[in-house]
Order: C-alpha cells, then structure tokens, then sequence
C-alpha cells in the first residue's frame, strides 16, 4: 500500500469513526446567538452592561433591550452605543423609562444629536402674542 493509499485510508476511516464533528458555520452562529441572547437578558445587570456596549451585540438585541430596560447603568450604555437605530432612540423617548435623565444630562443630550430634534413646547413667555 502506498502513502497516498495510507492517508486516503486514514482520512475516510477518521470520517466513519466520528472524529469529524460535523459541526457546521451555521451550528456556531446559532450557539453564538444563542449566548447573546442570554447575555442580553441575563440577571445580573453587568452583564447586560457588558452586551449593551458589545460590538457584537446585533442591532435586533439591542433594541430588544431598549424596550425592555429599565436600569438606569445598562440604560445608560445602551443608549451611548451609536449602533442602536435612531427610530429606537425616537421610540424610547416616548417611555417613561426617558424621564430618568435630566434634559441637562450627557446622555440626554446624545440622544437629542442622534435623534435630530429636541422635543420642546415653547414656554408661555415665547408664544407669540394675539
């Protein structure tokens, strides 16, 4: 038997025998998914922390936690991150999870800039008089 014989022989008896794990690309996507997912939602707020700063962290997570959030540490991390869609910022101003911080606040002021408009009501000084 030759070497290439040998290693043919080898390569398809390594295969049958279950030395070949068979796991796919798409096996570890799903297991990757799977422990953002987790992440996402854990218990303990620094791990939430952790995903919400998270490159890795897809955008469906992201805003996922936008809508279910509500500690202020994670809240405010999650709304740093310049991956989360500006129509979820929009949307979150409408919570009263946004009442949290102050018009004055860092955070509130970044979201402002991402958002592209201020919501304000003119005070009664500035109405135009009739």
């Amino acid at each position: 038997m030759s070497l290439q014989d040998s290693i043919t022989t080898a390569v398809k008896n390594s295969k049958t025998e279950g030395h070949s794990t068979g796991k796919t690309p798409a096996f570890y996507n799903k297991r990757k998914d799977a422990f953002i997912d987790g992440a996402c939602t854990n218990p303990v707020p620094e791990v939430r922390i952790y995903a919400a700063g998270s490159d890795a962290t897809p955008t469906k997570n992201l805003k996922e936690m936008l809508v279910a959030e509500k500690d202020i540490d994670v809240l405010t991390v999650l709304l740093m991150n310049p991956r989360v869609p500006t129509k979820a910022l929009e949307a979150f101003m409408d919570t009263p999870e946004a009442e949290l911080f102050d018009k004055e606040d860092e955070v509130y002021q970044y979201i402002i800039q991402r958002v592209g408009t201020e919501d304000t009501e003119p005070e009664p000084d500035d109405q135009p008089e009739e």
